[in-house]
């Protein structure tokens, strides 16, 4: 059981979900009927909570990687957390600082396409479009922010 103690240290530290407490103990070397063991105790001992650990995800990813609502939803649904719990910790994104970094990245991206003069504006706004999209900023918002821009 010293990969118990092992496990709830690195549970503690930080939020974890079981997809990522199940790869960390099936690397160590335990089958997967001990790992599924382990999960559950730790579950039930409040270690592993997929709901906090869907609004810890969300509230860091941004707010500090400024990451767009599509990417973080994405992301966690890579790690197997449910959708109700996704959608639930989504709503809790702040909608002042949301805009506001899609606004930062947009005029930071904006500054360095506007330095490379063989781009037409159409080329430009393809690119800003593209890059938003791909840090998960909804389509609709990021042609709407898109079109704001002067001097493009």
């Amino acid at each position: 059981m010293d990969h118990l103690n092992k496990i709830k240290n690195y549970c503690a530290k930080r939020e974890v979900c079981i997809s990522e407490v199940t790869k960390k103990l099936l690397k160590i070397g335990l089958d997967k009927e001990e790992t599924q063991k382990i999960v559950e105790l730790l579950i039930k001992q409040k270690y592993i909570d997929e709901k906090r650990y869907a609004f810890a995800y969300v509230n860091d990813h941004y707010k500090l990687k400024k990451w767009g609502r599509n990417k973080i939803k994405n992301s966690l649904k890579l790690k197997g957390i449910a959708s109700q719990d996704i959608n639930l910790s989504l709503k809790e994104i702040n909608q002042t600082i949301y805009f506001n970094n899609l606004q930062d990245i947009l005029l930071q991206k904006f500054k360095n396409i506007q330095k490379i003069e063989k781009y037409s504006i159409k080329e430009k706004k393809g690119k800003l479009y593209n890059y938003l999209v791909s840090r998960g900023y909804e389509p609709s918002l990021v042609l709407k922010e898109i079109t704001l821009i002067k001097n493009l």
